[in-house]
């Protein structure tokens, strides 16, 4: 387990009063309340956030992620705290919410004196996403308890994959695509678009033989973006389901300095995965796609950075299968 945000450690650091130099974390509240009270307290020699001054609910700390870096989808957030002695015996959760996200609500229940935890793995889209903690209530007390953060703590798992062995959990291989493989294609044709690829920018894509089946070779490239997209939408893939997608291929030719071939999101245009271009050497790419990826990409492309933009490369094989991820903390 790697440990990429340990509250804790800062705290340590810092001195008892006001919370200084930790971006990261303000004071929330709705537009026509007032801000509750941030400040670093410590007893029994171990630091906390106490967030006091509190008379509604909605009065609580957040936490941007966008001021972490290097965050992934999969790492787990775990907030730990108390709320304060004499709270109010009613029914009370204490709560925590995502800007952004399918799961964008973690509550539990909590008593006078009683401890919480709150857990949460990140999706993609909450990378960058801000958290808000408070509380919750039924009844008609006052919501003027204070509450006392001991600690946030983000790490990142071991992700095991397990690749599901029924063949019907291969979604798409290159070598059984019949149409590059049989229907109207031969040794030396090009191709713009198929039922489950095509061409993006203006490369010239070739199909060729490898071995036992047909493969792609795609040249004649003069932009970044001149490569070949894997058409998503067109796979039948499950929302809820994960699935492994992995290309093989080779430079053809030299490799200038800092080429790099990649996966690119499709309309997003975010980086995937990336491996450096060496001249005449095979690559292989690799990314799992999950419920996220699933409901805003169209297309998964396979293409170059700007130094590598006039390199041609072979695609060897085009794997993509259901998977199923196991995360050990």
């Amino acid at each position: 387990m790697m440990v990429l945000f340990d509250l804790q450690e800062k705290l340590e650091r810092a001195t008892i009063g006001r919370l200084e130099g930790m971006q990261y974390l303000q004071p929330v509240a709705l537009p026509s309340q007032h801000l509750p009270k941030l400040s670093i307290e410590e007893h029994d020699e171990v630091k906390f956030i106490s967030i006091s001054g509190r008379t509604k609910n909605e009065q609580g700390i957040s936490l941007s992620l966008g001021d972490i870096p290097d965050l992934r989808q999969g790492d787990r957030i775990t907030i730990t705290g108390r709320v304060a002695r004499g709270a109010p015996s009613t029914s009370w959760s204490l709560a925590m919410f995502s800007s952004i996200g399918e799961s964008n609500q973690l509550t539990q229940h909590i008593s006078p004196k009683s401890l919480f935890t709150l857990t949460h793995v990140l999706e993609e889209m909450e990378l960058e996403a801000t958290f808000t903690l408070h509380t919750m209530q039924w009844g008609e007390s006052t919501p003027s308890m204070d509450i006392f953060v001991d600690s946030i703590l983000i790490t990142r798992a071991r992700e095991i994959l397990t690749f599901l062995k029924d063949d019907r959990d291969v979604v798409y291989s290159l070598s059984s695509d019949d149409y590059i493989q049989w229907v109207g294609m031969g040794e030396g044709n090009t191709f713009e678009t198929s039922r489950f690829l095509q061409r993006s920018g203006r490369p010239t894509l070739t199909i060729f033989r490898n071995g036992t089946s047909n493969a792609i070779h795609v040249t004649n490239r003069s932009k970044d973006f001149d490569g070949l997209d894997i058409r998503l939408e067109r796979l039948g893939l499950v929302k809820g389901n994960e699935y492994h997608v992995k290309v093989t291929g080779r430079i053809d030719g030299e490799a200038p300095e800092y080429a790099q071939i990649m996966f690119q999101s499709v309309p997003h245009f975010s980086i995937r995965d990336n491996k450096p271009l060496t001249s005449n050497q095979s690559f292989e790419l690799n990314h799992i796609l999950r419920r996220s990826a699933l409901e805003k990409w169209v297309m998964l492309r396979v293409t170059t950075n700007l130094p590598g933009a006039k390199v041609s490369f072979y695609i060897d094989s085009i794997d993509i299968r259901r998977v199923e991820s196991i995360y050990e903390f």
